[in-house]
């Protein structure tokens, strides 16, 4: 368990890499994915979210009247600087794909407003599912819940083993 202040090493889409530095758990949280919402809820961080946005794939029953509950900002395609600025958030967490030439991690920078890109489906970087893993002990550290985080990402990884190794059974089953 690490205190405050702290340096998170980020990237963007290109796969350059930011510092940046976590005075304290940020409060008011938008995220630019649902993907990154879900990890928030999973991590019972729901009460942080001031703005997601337009979730593009069905969402889980067991979370869906927690994800009614938050402040649409609007879908990817439409979603502005200006809407998430004025949201008031201490961070911005999503995708790399979701901050682009207007909304990038500088441009942030620039307005006091921390970014988060999620390691999850960054090329770039690592295509492996691992990458949620880190995403989740991140998250963990960034809100000060390392616990809960270490829980999660335990509990996945287990479940990740047991699908590489049902899948290498099947495999080995398999005639050449």
């Amino acid at each position: 368990v690490s205190g405050y202040p702290f340096t998170l090493t980020i990237y963007d889409a290109e796969g350059n890499a930011y510092e940046e530095t976590f005075e304290s758990a940020p409060e008011r949280v938008v995220t630019t994915t649902t993907s990154a919402a879900e990890l928030m809820i999973a991590l019972g961080l729901q009460d942080r979210i001031v703005g997601i946005i337009t979730p593009d794939n069905a969402i889980p029953e067991e979370i869906a009247d927690i994800f009614a509950s938050f402040r649409d900002l609007g879908d990817k395609k439409t979603l502005s600087k200006e809407v998430i600025v004025a949201a008031e958030p201490d961070i911005v967490i999503g995708r790399v794909a979701n901050f682009t030439e207007e909304t990038s991690i500088d441009s942030y920078a620039d307005l006091g407003i921390l970014s988060y890109t999620q390691m999850t489906g960054n090329e770039k970087v690592s295509s492996q599912p691992e990458t949620l893993i880190d995403d989740i002990l991140n998250l963990g550290r960034i809100f000060g819940v390392e616990e809960v985080a270490q829980n999660y990402a335990d509990e996945l990884t287990t479940r990740l083993e047991a699908i590489r190794t049902e899948i290498a059974g099947a495999n080995s089953d398999t005639p050449l």
